[in-house]
């Protein structure tokens, strides 16, 4: 296990640039979001994938999915013109959006009426990882399932240490998961309250859309 430590405002172009080669090549990552910490992989490599299941012995329950930018969302989603708002007042931040995807997706990422929970985060180390693999990166907890979510690196090895890259920038800002909604229609229904409140959700959304 390779642990690098970066600046959490400006990471490493060298770090970051060996931390994205292993997951390019079906590594596993813990990395801090501006959330909690996470852990990652290629979105697309299914050994991964199950290996993060196996590894916070989680149910078969959907994973979210980080993204790199703003753009990569209108490549991969249905943006409904609420989540389309809701992606531009608060991308990147704590919110994460449930829509329906356009293209493709396996089925550990889709829930039972097949949507898809995405994110901008605002922090540059899940940002740049997602670059390396297409836009996209496994974006659960690093923790084992049902258990609290790790704020620092240090946390997140108490956890779970067959990783192949840590990358240890610090405590996470917020301390706290992200907020979740489904817009996946034309109407925003709040599914888990986070670090953002709901009703500043609501609240933004009536001032852009009056």
């Amino acid at each position: 296990m390779l642990i690098l430590k970066v600046d959490p405002e400006r990471p490493g172009e060298r770090e970051m640039k060996i931390a994205g080669e292993i997951l390019a090549i079906g590594g596993i990552a813990i990395y801090p979001t501006d959330t909690v910490y996470g852990i990652g992989c290629d979105v697309l490599n299914e050994k991964s994938v199950l290996r993060i299941y196996e590894l916070k012995k989680r149910e078969a329950k959907p994973l979210p999915i980080l993204l790199s930018e703003l753009r990569v969302a209108f490549e991969i989603a249905r943006m409904s013109s609420i989540a389309s708002d809701l992606a531009k007042i608060f991308w990147p931040g704590g919110l994460t959006i449930k829509v329906y995807p356009k293209i493709a997706f396996p089925r550990y990422f889709l829930d039972e009426e097949g949507k898809i929970a995405i994110r901008v985060p605002d922090h540059p180390v899940p940002r740049i990882l997602a670059k390396y693999i297409g836009g996209m990166i496994v974006g659960t907890s690093a923790n084992i399932s049902g258990m609290s979510p790790p704020s620092t690196a240090e946390e997140a090895l108490s956890y779970i240490k067959d990783v192949d890259v840590v990358i240890d920038a610090g405590p996470s800002k917020l301390g706290k998961p992200s907020t979740i909604v489904d817009a996946s229609e034309e109407k925003v229904e709040l599914v888990r309250e986070g670090s953002i409140p709901f009703s500043k959700i609501v609240e933004e959304l009536k001032i852009v859309r009056r």
